[in-house]
């Protein structure tokens, strides 16, 4: 009994102070992009920054831009949407433009 005791206080400093620095290292949580300008065709990934808890995904518009269950966003064509993830209580937006394509 007493070991047992003795191994726990020689880990639980140490368990304890690892996952503070993983909290600390997240940072506060935010989209990792705010606008994205694309073309038809075109991918852009979107997550949100400081967690690693799940999210919801949805588009304004889905003909315009279309965004998988992972965060996927796939733009088809011209226009002009709003991608939403919300996480628990907080939601946030990506404003997604989709522009036609320069032939140069």
């Amino acid at each position: 009994m007493a070991l047992a005791i003795l191994i726990f206080f020689l880990i639980y400093p140490y368990t304890r102070f690892a996952y503070t620095d993983n909290i600390s290292s997240l940072g506060t949580p935010g989209l990792n992009h705010e606008k994205i300008t694309l073309t038809p065709g075109e991918t852009c990934k979107l997550y949100i920054k400081g967690t690693n808890r799940r999210a919801i995904y949805s588009s304004s518009d889905f003909k315009v831009a279309s965004v998988s269950f992972t965060g996927k966003v796939t733009c088809h064509r011209k226009g002009h949407a709003i991608i939403y993830v919300r996480q628990g209580k907080h939601t946030y937006k990506c404003k997604v433009s989709v522009i036609e394509k320069k032939n140069t």
